[in-house]
């Protein structure tokens, strides 16, 4: 082949290339204008695309779970309500926090109210024993002596407030406060008193206290409380005497009955005068029991004479023969 004619070849081969590559281009734009949607199409699509964005599958994955990410529910913001805080009182804690022994007078008063406050009679006793120990203002001593007092009644530690109640009378003879605190310390005695046949010696000692707040010559608010609060322990006392008699009779112990019933009209008559029917009774049944029959007639005769109303059930029956078995039938 000659030079020229190769070179002919070379161009021929090379316009009918560009003209093929030509009609395959024109051939793809025309299958993308078919297969790609009108303006109004395209709209359509990003309307229906945006309603549908929550129902699409994520394309990407947890790395570590092997899961598709999901969208995390995010709800509406709603505006928090204004809530008004109010400052709790710093000094009050700070005070009960404290350790009782570094605070000083005023500052042991004032958690003494707080604890009040609260309710809280433990705490506040503590606060006013450790006033106690550590004031020297006598003015302070006094109030706080007799609220302690109170405070430890309230609680029913009725001992302890007695004791405490007795001393302020003793520390403070002249105070405006003393006939309370005087009355206070006998109901503490009359409430520990043992009630008969049990011990009785608490409720002498009741009976003294009270006397004592009896006699004396100035105003006493409390007198008649006093006086049923005495009269009341004379009853008792009596009470747990007459039992001491009644023993002394079962047990056939004539003797030491005729001493205890005399015992007991020379302290008990003078106070409780309607006890004395009651006794000339008892006097005629220790007199039958020892066979003695003209005493029996005598206290018989004596109590129809100055108590007439009065009937002798005891000695009616401890006079009365006893039936024999066959007299029952």
């Amino acid at each position: 082949m000659k030079l020229h004619q190769f070179f002919n070849f070379f161009f021929c081969s090379l316009i009918l290339g560009s003209f093929k590559l030509a009609a395959q281009q024109e051939q793809t734009l025309t299958l993308a204008n078919q297969e790609s949607p009108s303006l109004t199409q395209r709209k359509f699509y990003k309307k229906t695309s945006e309603s549908q964005k929550q129902q699409r599958i994520p394309k990407k994955f947890n790395r570590f779970t092997k899961k598709p990410y999901q969208k995390k529910f995010k709800p509406k913001k709603v505006p928090k309500p204004i809530i008004v805080t109010i400052k709790k009182d710093t000094y009050k804690e700070n005070l009960l926090k404290m350790p009782i022994r570094d605070l000083n007078i005023e500052q042991l008063l004032d958690a003494k109210n707080y604890a009040l406050a609260s309710q809280d009679k433990e705490l506040a006793i503590k606060f006013l024993e450790q006033v106690i120990t550590k004031s020297n203002d006598q003015e302070i001593l006094r109030t706080t002596r007799l609220e302690l007092a109170d405070l430890y009644f309230d609680k029913g530690d009725i001992k302890h407030s007695g004791k405490l109640y007795r001393k302020y009378v003793e520390f403070y003879p002249g105070s405006k406060n003393r006939d309370y605190a005087e009355y206070k310390s006998v109901l503490c005695r009359f409430y520990v008193r043992l009630k008969p046949p049990l011990d009785q010696s608490k409720t002498r000692k009741t009976i003294s206290l009270a006397t004592l707040y009896l006699d004396r010559t100035d105003k006493k608010t409390y007198e008649d409380d006093v006086i049923k609060i005495r009269q009341t322990c004379y009853k008792d006392l009596y009470e747990y005497e007459m039992n001491i008699f009644n023993q002394y009779i079962n047990l056939e112990k004539f003797t030491a009955a005729q001493t205890r019933l005399e015992s007991i009209k020379q302290e008990f008559l003078p106070i409780m005068p309607e006890i004395e029917p009651m006794l000339l009774e008892q006097e005629g049944v220790v007199a039958q029991k020892q066979g003695k029959e003209t005493i029996v007639v005598q206290k018989k005769d004596e109590l129809s004479r100055r108590f007439p109303n009065y009937n002798p059930t005891v000695l009616i029956a401890a006079t009365q023969p006893k039936k024999r078995f066959i007299d029952l039938f």
